[in-house]
């Protein structure tokens, strides 16, 4: 029993994110689990189906290898096994809600810590060993940016409410 290897498309800093949740094996691909709620999503979006599927307009196809186990073994060895496009969509979607919610908290925690953003980014950066490039970079201090912005929104509305 082989496990199966399936492409996903996903942004870089993405790909880094999954490799720090599921790991890899030793041919470099995202061992997929369904242990945590990033497996079981991902999971739920596989589609199979009777001709081979094809990997046309992939920017960043991400190899994912899904472990044969007696529940699946028939399907991994007589069908093929892809994600649609809308069924990609999703998961990006998913992804970035995810990977946005778990910087705000590792900010909100740096900065009560009393770290300046940039040993918060570069903490960030280092820890899910996410390739250091502008775009990662400036993606991470634009999502804290519009967090900041938020909180900064809600203490006027606050202090506007108290004059009321």
């Amino acid at each position: 029993m082989q496990d199966i290897t399936i492409y996903l498309d996903l942004e870089p800093h993405l790909e880094d994110f999954l490799i720090h949740e599921f790991g890899v094996d030793n041919q470099g691909r995202i061992k997929l689990s369904r242990r945590t709620d990033f497996g079981r999503m991902i999971y739920a979006n596989i589609e199979s189906c009777d001709y081979r599927p094809t990997r046309i307009g992939m920017n960043n196809p991400v190899r994912l290898t899904i472990p044969n186990t007696e529940d699946n073994h028939y399907i991994l060895e007589y069908r093929y096994l892809h994600f649609t496009n809308f069924a990609t969509r999703k998961i990006n979607d998913y992804l970035v809600a995810e990977f946005r919610q778990r910087m705000r908290l590792i900010f909100e925690r740096g900065y009560r810590l009393k770290f300046s953003q940039k040993e918060i980014i570069e903490a960030i950066l280092q820890d899910y060993n996410i390739r250091k490039c502008a775009i990662t970079y400036e993606a991470i201090k634009k999502s804290d940016y519009r967090f900041q912005k938020k909180l900064r929104k809600n203490i006027a509305n606050t202090l506007h409410n108290v004059n009321n």
